[in-house]
């Protein structure tokens, strides 16, 4: 897809860094809180702690990702001149924006999960979500379709709502939580 191409995805994973971090902290949280809970045999608080979670990282991880892409025209700069560059920055961060949610839900869900013993469900839900939708995603989108980086983007964004989605049906299932009660 071109050095263009390849550097606007390196400085918008880059950019997007700012915005693990504060995944990574909350789901660190949840994992510890949702643990506890089970722990304590406290199945309400494990709802409560999952759900906050899910509220609580979706609305920061969001919002501070909206306020690097308002201000990814002035922040990419300090990193490029390429004007091409810029662009493709500023519209992979705005599809990113919209992907916070399904990310949060994600990062959150696989710490509950993860908290309640059910590592292999998750892992498994990654390793079809890299693997097959954001490899045959970025083929068919970016390479087949010509959509090129905004492709592989929106890739991303459809493994992550996909590992959300079934990753809050096994969550509301609560068999992670019965084998170990």
């Amino acid at each position: 897809m071109g050095t263009e191409v390849y550097a606007a995805h390196t400085l918008a994973g880059n950019l997007t860094i700012f915005v693990s971090v504060i995944g990574t902290g909350f789901a660190t949280a949840t994992t510890t809180l949702v643990g506890k809970s089970i722990g304590s045999g406290e199945m309400d608080d494990v709802k409560k702690y999952s759900l906050s979670s899910i509220k609580l990282m979706s609305l920061s991880m969001t919002v501070t990702l909206l306020i690097v892409f308002l201000f990814s025209k002035q922040i990419s700069p300090i990193f490029t001149t390429n004007t091409v560059v810029i662009s493709l920055i500023t519209v992979v961060l705005g599809i990113d924006t919209i992907t916070q949610p399904a990310t949060a839900i994600v990062a959150s869900l696989t710490a509950t999960l993860q908290a309640g013993g059910d590592t292999k469900f998750p892992m498994y839900m990654t390793a079809i979500g890299i693997w097959a939708i954001r490899i045959v995603g970025v083929y068919v989108l970016g390479v087949y379709f010509g959509l090129g980086l905004i492709g592989v983007w929106i890739s991303i964004a459809l493994d992550n709502y996909l590992r959300a989605i079934l990753l809050y049906l096994r969550y509301r299932s609560f068999k992670w939580v019965k084998n170990l009660i």
